[in-house]
């Protein structure tokens, strides 16, 4: 939830500065649009090189000139020391042919009778090149303070960065705020199938989905209860009409019929062990671990081994222990007891051979591996194994699930997996120190 919420906030704050950066290209991609869209018309300099290049004999409009001047639609005259025009090309016919002084000054930083003009001095009279009306703006200043250009553009850059770190500062502030708000419901959330589950404050902006999550959590513990009802319920109707049958099938037993009692004998036994873990599953959904006490698992796995070979003397178990005296986990020995002999019990019953059960120790956890060498499980129960699904599982799957759910409450991993030919399941538990 969280990475999703950040991504979208990211998102966000990569918009806004790809956005302004955007806008600041237009700008510069507008100015240099207009750029080019002066050069249409030629540069003044570009008009008076051209002029003074091709002059002959003190003419300054010489034939190639007057071309020059023509292809580009311009006009120009030249003003001697009097204030008269002395030469011209194409002057407009309201260009004054007589100028004073103010004329001058006025032309020189403003317009002509509208047409914007430019003036040379070359030698002692005075070039006048003009534009047509409308073309050319000219500014009212010919000079600059350098000094206050370069504060603008460190105002700019200053404004820039500012911006920059605006963005940022409310990116960490929104994501700050959005964890402040998001964390309590992350751990909700991990918790809200879990016994320890701490209802949430439905208040603030997210009381929604704070209601949602509650309404959940309680859906979860009602349907659980009322799962864990059901199966009692079922287990009880269920039982007393097997004993009845299970009594009535040796009443009934003879040599003829013997062979057929044992078969609904097994299925009978076959019925009571699924019900009975059944029960277990839904019992270890909810219990706490109050009961668990620090012990090494060594002496216990001896005598769950010695058990289980005093029970079936055809099998060997072989027992490699590499625990030292205080390599200890936190455990319910029953449970721990069930966990284990859940697993050989499956290899006695469904693998031929040897069973190997094996202990060694890290520094941080513990692991017990357990396997034989009889051809593994087919690759359905190992799936529905991985999912811890119960669903349509029979007595074969059934506890090797239960030994998952108990390793869980002890706080470890179990893993299992067919190798060499054999079925392997590995629980790897926390040590306590």
């Amino acid at each position: 939830m969280f990475q999703f919420i950040l991504k979208k906030l990211r998102r966000f704050v990569l918009f806004t500065v790809a956005f302004s950066l955007s806008f600041i290209f237009l700008i510069f991609l507008i100015l240099y649009i207009n750029y080019n869209v002066s050069k249409q018309y030629v540069q003044p300099d570009t008009v008076y090189d051209s002029i003074m290049e091709n002059k002959e004999d003190g003419v300054l409009f010489t034939t190639v000139n007057r071309s020059f001047l023509k292809e580009n639609n311009l006009w120009a005259i030249r003003v001697g020391e009097n204030g008269e025009v002395i030469e011209s090309c194409r002057k407009p016919s309201e260009i004054p042919e007589t100028y004073k002084l103010t004329d001058v000054a006025r032309f020189t930083r403003y317009y002509l009778k509208d047409y914007p003009v430019m003036t040379y001095i070359v030698g002692d009279v005075l070039l006048v090149i003009g534009y047509p009306k409308g073309t050319l703006d000219k500014l009212p200043f010919n000079y600059y303070s350098a000094e206050q250009w370069l504060l603008n553009v460190d105002l700019a850059l200053i404004f820039l960065l500012g911006y920059l770190f605006f963005l940022f500062f409310m990116y960490r502030k929104e994501r700050n705020n959005l964890f402040k708000k998001m964390f309590p419901l992350q751990e909700a959330l991990e918790e809200i199938y879990s016994a320890h589950y701490t209802p949430l404050d439905e208040t603030g902006p997210l009381k929604e989905v704070s209601h949602a999550i509650n309404d959940a959590n309680a859906r979860y513990v009602q349907l659980n209860k009322s799962q864990s009802q059901w199966i009692r319920g079922i287990s009880h109707d269920v039982r007393t009409p097997l004993s009845k049958l299970s009594w009535g099938l040796n009443d009934l037993k003879t040599d003829e019929n013997k062979e057929a009692v044992k078969a609904l004998e097994d299925e009978i036994m076959r019925i009571s062990k699924t019900i009975q873990d059944l029960n277990d599953t839904s019992r270890l959904q909810t219990l706490s671990d109050d009961r668990f006490i620090l012990q090494n698992p060594a002496p216990l796995l001896r005598k769950i081994i010695v058990a289980q070979m005093n029970e079936h003397e055809d099998r060997r178990i072989l027992f490699d222990n590499q625990l030292s005296e205080d390599a200890k986990i936190n455990m319910d020995s029953h449970l721990f007891s069930r966990m284990i002999d859940n697993v050989i019990s499956n290899s006695i019953k469904y693998q031929p051979g040897d069973i190997h059960v094996a202990c060694r120790e890290t520094e941080e956890s513990i692991h017990i591996t357990l396997w034989d060498n009889g051809g593994g499980v087919k690759k359905e129960v190992l799936d529905r194994l991985e999912r811890s699904d119960s669903d349509s599982v029979y007595v074969h799957g059934m506890g090797l699930l239960i030994s998952k759910q108990i390793c869980r409450l002890h706080g470890g991993k179990m893993k299992a997996c067919n190798i060499n030919g054999g079925f392997n399941v590995a629980f790897i538990l926390p040590r306590r120190h």
